[in-house]
């Protein structure tokens, strides 16, 4: 017997693989277990052919073992896991233990299925480690996937030198859900720096007539909700409204009949109860309306993105737990629900504003592409260069020091991430910096033209980046309007502080 666990979307594999496969094996027909409190009304009708239910069918029940032992196959959560215990399951009962989404739940939750494994139980962990992990409140959140039973098992098995050891870690780079713009995205932002490391297999068709990746730069006025403590902005909501109807409209041929539901509003917050009330005046109450934090194991055709907040509410709240400010593994999550395009609603230089969080290279390597993709709205280059000085002028620190002192080199730790690293088995000889700003690849940004000093004289460019004993090809991360630091592009390790006004010059944040 094997026993399929799945931590958050087993309704999605029962529709689909196993489906096809019990269709075929009639006699290995799948079990799945859900919840007693749960309403079998609210079960759709594919899944609830295979779900134990009372005699009047009114409600889910628990099996015994009789009924684990005519089939093959059973699906549950790790947490209705720890009824088996009660049973007393023979040794060895179960062939086959496989964890899905392994690396976003507690590794206690984990272990409540493992518990019933036996000396001859296979076990399987899948999951993926840059995406949003467990809350832990012990460790900063860019450190939650390292206390993972997924990653653990992988780094045991990195040390072991044997030929079943290096055949146990298997890490797939074929994604069938997103059209191959959101692949090529993703790929090169979340994971190992190029476009072609994670190959999109699953020929989803993208809009024939406009970009995957859209963004709208709406400010707004953020409002705290003195309710919920959150904060919503009017203005991206009626712009949310704009785009899902837009999107009804231009809906093309070629992804199907039209789906409002496969259309999802992702926010956080009073801004996702704010918006949901919204369409729902509108008679527009079919479209999905989520926080970002239920979507995980899920797919929508279009993933549409607020992120309500703006410069100014941000020099106003703790910028700590603002997860589209400073998750990676989140927006990796969100992104890679959509199938055929993303829209994202926000305030552009508050995004991309090194000061207001951790992604926001991200942010920034996402809006210029837009902008150069002509798939960017009420925002361009020079807007938003003229923003991000304006912020820095803000952001500049107290203990300011108004002399210009000589810059210095320093060394920083480089972090580095095996299973990323595995992905590069057939590029060796790709270089990625990976960096304790979430564990990501360094981006590579639109170079604009920049003065560093008050020299005036015209140098050589490519006599600058040949003599590397006198200069530094570098990218420039401002702390403040008279701090910074550059860090080479050919050694991200080495950090030179930058001390100054007169030194950073006109310098704006991600300068070459």
């Amino acid at each position: 017997m094997s026993l399929f666990f799945s931590y958050s979307s087993a309704d999605l594999y029962v529709k689909g693989h196993f489906h096809e496969y019990a269709t075929v094996h009639r006699e290995a027909k799948p079990l799945r277990i859900k919840a007693t409190e749960n309403n079998p009304r609210s079960t759709d009708s594919i899944t609830i052919q295979y779900c134990h239910l009372s005699r009047d069918g009114n409600q889910f029940e628990f099996p015994d073992q009789a009924v684990l032992d005519s089939t093959k196959i059973i699906i549950t959560t790790t947490a209705l896991a720890r009824f088996f215990h009660d049973m007393k399951l023979p040794e060895n009962y179960f062939s086959h233990i496989l964890i899905d989404e392994a690396s976003q739940m507690l590794e206690c939750e984990a272990l409540m299925a493992l518990g019933l494994a036996g000396k001859n139980t296979h076990v399987v962990l899948a999951g993926d480690h840059m995406q949003m992990g467990p809350k832990l409140f012990s460790v900063r959140q860019d450190k939650c996937s390292e206390h993972t039973l997924l990653n653990r098992l992988f780094y045991y098995y990195q040390a072991e030198n044997s030929d079943i050891a290096k055949q146990s870690r298997i890490i797939f780079n074929e994604n069938y859900r997103s059209t191959k713009d959101i692949v090529d995205f993703v790929s090169t932002h979340f994971y190992v720096g190029k476009t072609d490391v994670i190959k999109a297999r699953g020929n989803v068709p993208p809009h024939p007539h406009q970009h995957a990746l859209q963004f709208h730069h709406v400010r707004g006025e953020c409002c705290l909700d003195p309710t919920s403590m959150s904060w919503f902005n009017a203005e991206q909501i009626l712009r949310v409204v704009d785009i899902v109807q837009g999107i009804m409209k231009e809906w093309p041929q070629e992804w199907g009949d039209k789906d409002p539901e496969s259309v999802c509003v992702l926010s956080q917050g009073r801004q996702v109860l704010e918006i949901r009330q919204r369409l729902r005046l509108l008679g527009l109450s079919d479209f999905t309306v989520e926080n970002a934090d239920n979507v995980q194991g899920k797919q929508f055709r279009v993933i549409v993105i607020s992120t309500v907040h703006t410069k100014d509410s941000l020099l106003e709240t703790d910028r700590t737990c603002l997860e589209f400010f400073n998750d990676m593994r989140v927006l990796n999550t969100v992104m890679t629900r959509a199938q055929s395009q993303i829209f994202v609603v926000g305030d552009a230089a508050a995004l991309s504003c090194q000061q207001f969080g951790m992604c926001w290279r991200l942010w920034r390597s996402y809006i210029e592409d837009c902008i150069h993709k002509e798939s960017a709205y009420d925002i361009t280059l020079d807007s938003l260069k003229q923003d991000l000085l304006e912020i820095s002028e803000l952001c500049r620190s107290e203990d300011e020091d108004s002399c210009d002192s000589e810059s210095t080199t320093s060394e920083i730790p480089d972090t580095e991430d095996p299973i990323l690293q595995e992905l590069l088995d057939e590029s060796k000889d790709i270089n990625v910096a990976l960096t304790e700003e979430g564990l990501f690849p360094v981006f590579q940004h639109e170079q604009f033209v920049s003065s560093v000093s008050n020299q005036t004289a015209e140098v050589d460019e490519e006599q600058l980046l040949t003599n590397s004993s006198t200069h530094k090809h570098c990218e420039l991360f401002k702390e403040s309007f008279d701090r910074a630091y550059a860090r080479p592009l050919d050694e991200p390790s080495i950090r030179i502080e930058i001390k100054g006004r007169k030194n950073i010059g006109q310098a704006f944040p991600g300068d070459k």
